[in-house]
């Protein structure tokens, strides 16, 4: 069991940093398509457009981050996934205020994508370093559950909250400081 309280900031982490892909793939184009505050509502052909170039961003960066990173540590590349997640969110939120704020979303799909490329082999990476050889197997399994949990929760939360209030201006605020409390902890994860 003291295995599992270790691993805990990893877990923290993990479901955090799942629970954001799982909004950049759902609820970032509904705020697209509803418009921000004063951001005008996107077509649904730009909606896609920009879903499209996000993902082209994360198969350009995907290889130059991970081999500048290579040699960092555990606890360095959580912080940085962190600080670039906070970034981007901030440039979403800030988008729903301008009447150009498309140009804001295109600069925050960097630093988001920066921050999935650090998390996703420097998680699975840390959960095997960290874990006893032989509970590796349940450490992983847990790991895995941190996707499910987040794919099942965080979504529907954040609509929720869009629902509340007619833009997602309140869940991108949300997530920023989530993000700003999570650096931290990032310390702790080896």
């Amino acid at each position: 069991l003291k295995w599992v309280i270790k691993l805990f900031p990893l877990f923290l982490v993990t479901l955090f940093v799942t629970g954001v892909m799982s909004l950049l793939q759902s609820i970032l184009p509904l705020d697209l398509a509803n418009g921000g505050i004063i951001r005008p509502p996107f077509i649904e052909q730009r909606v896609a457009t920009l879903v499209t170039l996000k993902l082209v961003l994360l198969a350009i960066f995907q290889w130059p981050v991970g081999y500048i990173l290579r040699n960092k540590n555990s606890s360095f590349k959580f912080k940085l996934c962190l600080i670039s997640l906070l970034i981007g969110f901030i440039f979403l939120s800030l988008s729903n205020f301008l009447l150009y704020g498309y140009l804001l979303i295109l600069l925050a799909f960097i630093p988001l994508t920066i921050s999935l490329c650090i998390f996703l082999p420097s998680a699975s990476d840390s959960i095997i370093k960290s874990s006893p050889i032989k509970y590796q197997g349940t450490a992983i399994a847990l790991y895995s559950q941190c996707f499910g949990i987040s794919s099942l929760t965080i979504p529907w939360m954040a609509g929720k909250l869009i629902d509340n209030f007619d833009t997602a201006f309140h869940l991108w605020l949300i997530v920023s400081l989530i993000c700003l409390a999570l650096v931290p902890i990032s310390k702790d994860i080896k």
